[in-house]
């Protein structure tokens, strides 16, 4: 089923899915105003059935409700609902329910006061600021911490020429010393 793989996609953050379903009483002569109530009368926590249904022509002489619900229940799935239209059946009537199309909506968040809009906003810029604080504080700490190792680093001869240049001096000077010995001897 085409639709099947976003009817499953949770909405995202703040949107709610809208569904359009195509219900399918099995029956011609049904009253279709009173089967729209049953569709809309389904309570399921999280569902709210929206708009104004409409009845339209379907296959073999059939009818069909058009009808929209809105989910806002990320643990209600289609199959949720398609049960509850198909639970309508009685021995006279089967009803059949198919998600024909998916929609995603804003959620209406309730307007703050101006005031409690100001509060909301000093609350998170004292939060971004503790965030910022802490961020740099662990620089600081880096900094110190790398200077630190400079002056270690400058306070010890890890120079390898140094090092070289100061055996060959002790080198050129015991050669003197040798020199002198051996003169002295001849």
């Amino acid at each position: 089923f085409f639709f099947g793989k976003f009817t499953h996609q949770m909405a995202p953050k703040d949107l709610n899915r809208i569904l359009t379903w195509e219900v399918v009483p099995a029956d011609p002569d049904i009253n279709f105003d009173e089967a729209m109530e049953k569709v809309k009368g389904i309570a399921i926590a999280g569902v709210t059935w929206i708009g104004t249904p409409s009845v339209q022509p379907h296959v073999f002489g059939l009818s069909k409700i058009v009808i929209n619900c809105q989910v806002s229940d990320e643990s209600v799935t289609p199959e949720t609902i398609e049960g509850a239209i198909e639970a309508l059946s009685t021995e006279e009537v089967e009803y059949s329910g198919t998600v024909v199309n998916v929609d995603f909506i804003e959620v209406d968040r309730p307007k703050l006061s101006e005031v409690d809009q100001l509060k909301a906003d000093l609350k998170a810029a004292k939060a971004k600021i503790e965030e910022l604080t802490e961020e740099q504080n662990g620089l600081s700490q880096q900094i110190v911490k790398l200077q630190n190792q400079i002056v270690d680093a400058r306070s010890k001869p890890t120079d390898k020429k140094a090092d070289k240049g100061a055996e060959n001096k002790a080198d050129k000077k015991a050669d003197k010393q040798e020199n002198k010995k051996a003169d002295k001897k001849a």
